[in-house]
């Protein structure tokens, strides 16, 4: 204890200049406002040469961490690249492409080949395999997309017009006769749209509309007869003639109303065009004959 307060006896005769200000060496590391004179020859406990150098305002050298100066990076949020290429997708014509795709390995109009057919009365000449023009490929398309369209509303109403069939069936029978036209008519109304598309669809789906038109107005027919309603009776038996003139039960039903609206001659002509086998036209038939004759 001795040594080190003769150590510190020793350092209060040391006159410190505030002019020389902190002391730097050479690696950047800083004294403070003392000389340079050796601290480090203080012999001591760690602790008390630890509070002397704070008493006279020595610290130990530290060294300040350099900062790097961070290189500031930009984006080009819209590369130049990539901006023409959407430009390029804006102005992309996909029908055009799909033409030139189409096209491949056709022939020029004038040079296609021609397929030939049809009956005695009409004949169709038909260019195939040949290169269209976009007017010609944009109408296609056109009709491809109507025709989609067509056949789903069809096939909706055909199905309607059914459900409508059955349920004036129904009525019928209970003897609902006013409800059962008045469903029938509907159904009528529903499915003369179907009618009207019958010349673009395939052949048996055609078939098919016909026989569920005809089946509506020939039950439309009876239920008028049932009514008394001989005229309008007659007018529904001739509509499912119209569509299919060989209806069994629609020419019974129109000798039927002919009979009592007393066109004879007409009844006796509808009575004709039933095969032999009917049983109910022959009686008709037969009854009709006898009133002409009295």
């Amino acid at each position: 204890m001795s040594n080190l307060s003769a150590a510190y006896s020793k350092w209060d005769s040391i006159e410190c200049s505030d002019d020389e200000g902190p002391t730097t060496t050479t690696t950047g590391l800083r004294r403070t406002n003392v000389t340079e004179s050796s601290l480090d020859a203080l012999k001591g406990s760690e602790e008390e040469v630890r509070q002397i150098r704070k008493n006279w305002g020595y610290h130990d050298a530290v060294e300040e961490p350099v900062q790097e100066k961070k290189e500031k990076i930009t984006t080009n949020t819209k590369p130049a690249t990539t901006t023409r290429t959407f430009k390029e997708w804006d102005s992309f014509d996909a029908d055009k492409e799909l033409l030139n795709l189409e096209n491949e390995d056709m022939h020029d109009p004038e040079e296609a080949p021609s397929m030939v057919s049809g009956t005695k009365e009409v004949i169709n000449v038909d260019c195939v395999n040949y290169k269209k023009d976009r007017e010609e490929y944009d109408l296609d398309r056109e009709l491809e997309d109507r025709g989609k369209d067509l056949k789903q509303r069809t096939a909706y109403r055909f199905n309607t017009s059914h459900t409508l069939k059955e349920d004036g069936n129904k009525a019928l029978k209970k003897g609902n006769l006013k409800e059962a036209i008045k469903i029938y008519l509907s159904a009528q109304t529903c499915v003369a749209s179907c009618i009207s598309a019958i010349p673009v669809m395939s052949p048996s789906m055609g078939q098919k509309v016909k026989d569920l038109a005809t089946t509506i107005a020939s039950n439309l027919s009876q239920a008028f007869v049932s009514s008394n309603q001989y005229s309008e009776a007659l007018a529904a038996a001739e509509e499912a003639l119209s569509l299919t003139p060989s209806h069994e039960k629609s020419l019974y039903r129109k000798a039927v109303c002919c009979r009592q609206l007393g066109r004879y001659k007409d009844a006796l002509e509808a009575l004709t065009a039933l095969p032999r086998g009917n049983s109910a036209g022959a009686k008709l038939r037969v009854e009709i004959e006898g009133m002409c004759s009295a």
